[in-house]
């Protein structure tokens, strides 16, 4: 009979450990990005040949254009699950929730009150100074953001 008790006990702790370490990783993944974020750099496949590509007006709008959306950009998350992203252009706020695992990000967009568009990304990186992930684009290729904290 104690054999059992001690086997149940034994069983119990690791299963209690387990679940006390998932619930660590998913809090400290939500303190690392709940803040102000600024895109530093997005890399999408294929656009320097797009660039390439282009006459010297077209590529200095297209320049003038991304160094616009890098320097107006944030992107704010909470604790509590909420995001908003404003590229200086557009602008879009809804919910987010890191996987147990703090792989990966889904968030869910609120349009008139409503969850909408839901994405879901791969986090590369996440820590105190630095948050990379990738997406896939329409046609299936990765882009690749990279976050710095906004300085404001």
């Amino acid at each position: 009979m104690n054999k059992q008790i001690s086997k149940s006990v034994l069983i119990f702790s690791i299963a209690l450990f387990f679940v006390f370490a998932i619930i660590s990783c998913g809090n400290k993944n939500m303190e690392l990005i709940a803040k102000k974020w600024k895109l530093e750099k997005m890399e999408m496949p294929g656009q320097d040949s797009m660039i390439a590509q282009m006459d010297t007006t077209q590529r200095n709008m297209y320049n003038a254009m991304m160094t616009q959306m890098i320097e107006k950009s944030s992107f704010t998350f909470t604790k509590e699950g909420k995001f908003t992203v404003d590229m200086g252009f557009a602008k879009s706020e809804g919910t987010f929730k890191i996987s147990d695992d703090g792989k990966s990000l889904t968030t869910k967009e609120m349009k008139d009150g409503k969850e909408s568009k839901e994405e879901m990304m791969t986090i590369v990186t996440l820590s105190n100074d630095k948050f990379v992930s990738t997406q896939k684009d329409p046609s299936g290729k990765s882009v690749t953001m990279t976050l710095v904290p906004a300085k404001d």
